[in-house]
């Protein structure tokens, strides 16, 4: 009887390690794929904001030749 106890708990034991063991690798695996995930985010919102800036860059040209033409169709009048 004491040896079947003792068995038991053995394989509890065991069990129990074994199953902390994967949840760990299971919770280190989520963590790597958030981390792949938080980069990939930076990276397209470098992109995206490097983009934004050269949209604003345009738009300043753009205005810049809008008021030119103003000032030009203005002076023919």
């Amino acid at each position: 009887m004491k040896r079947l106890l003792l068995f038991t708990l053995l394989l509890t034991t065991v069990y129990l390690f074994q199953s902390t063991s994967a949840l760990a690798q299971g919770a280190s695996l989520d963590t790597r794929a958030l981390r792949e995930d938080y980069r990939r985010l930076q990276s397209q919102l470098a992109d995206l904001l490097e983009a934004h800036n050269a949209l604003k860059g345009q738009l300043s040209k753009l205005r810049s030749e809008v008021r030119l033409l103003r000032a030009e169709t203005s002076t023919k009048d």
